[in-house]
């Protein structure tokens, strides 16, 4: 009996040191879990935040590229002088605080839709950016051959040349500013 007894105790014994490892396996995970939600919560909104700062950069931008191709586009119609202003891309928007929620993983633990607005949006900020800065470098470059050539570029005719190019960054512009605002709406709704 007494060899019956030992067994049954020690089933017992082995059956709780097992619970309680899966107990404290179990509280250690879903403790993980929150914490990481929490990160990726701290992330989210550091995304919210660079999306707001991305935002009044390409608003303050678009406006003035967008008055700068009209003046330039008034200009070439009544062949007036070209206009002086400068069009330049807001090529500074950054991807920072985005990255950083990918890099770490903390973007498993938001909602795959929004994961999948934010990436929509990121990635057309990058065509954006990438186009402004081909664009910047050509203008450079073209300034920099006529001064070695030792030629003026004319203002209008390279006006005229980039029109087109202008006015895709333009709409480029105004479809980024739109699709930050929706993500934005989006993203400090999950993120209460």
């Amino acid at each position: 009996m007494s060899k019956s007894y030992s067994i049954s105790t020690v089933a017992v014994e082995v059956i709780s040191i097992v619970l309680a490892v899966l107990l404290a396996l179990a509280v250690s995970e879903w403790q993980e879990d929150r914490q990481n939600k929490e990160r990726s919560s701290l992330g989210l909104k550091a995304v919210i935040a660079e999306l707001e700062s991305n935002l009044a950069t390409l608003i303050d931008r678009h406006t003035q590229n967008k008055a700068t191709v009209e003046a330039a586009m008034a200009a070439e119609e009544t062949s007036e002088d070209p206009v002086n202003a400068q069009f330049s891309p807001a090529v500074q928007v950054r991807d920072t605080a985005w990255n950083a929620l990918n890099a770490t993983g903390m973007s498993n633990y938001l909602e795959y839709e929004l994961i999948l607005e934010l990436s929509n949006v990121y990635a057309n900020q990058a065509v954006y950016r990438q186009l402004g800065i081909t664009l910047m470098d050509t203008a450079m470059n073209m300034a920099a051959m006529a001064t070695v050539s030792g030629n003026d570029i004319e203002q209008s005719r390279f006006q005229s040349q980039f029109m087109a190019y202008f006015q895709m960054i333009i709409a480029l512009e105004a479809g980024l500013i739109e699709a930050y605002q929706d993500v934005l709406n989006n993203a400090k709704n999950a993120s209460m």
